[in-house]
């Protein structure tokens, strides 16, 4: 899949306003196999799970 069709998901711009705005906390809800198709996501991603700061929604209680 090109990332094109991601829209404005893959706007770096766009990524860091939404990314840099929490100020209490921070949950991403998203496809994660559909947003690694963009490097940018996937490199945000793998630093999160690198973390322990990703869940899986299948694991979700």
């Amino acid at each position: 899949m090109a990332t094109e069709n991601l829209g404005f998901v893959t706007d770096e711009h766009q990524m860091n306003v939404a990314l840099t705005r929490a100020k209490q906390g921070l949950c991403i809800i998203g496809n994660k196999n559909l947003l690694e198709v963009c490097d940018l996501w996937s490199s945000l991603i793998e630093h999160y799970q690198s973390k322990s700061c990703f869940v899986n929604g299948s694991d979700w209680p």
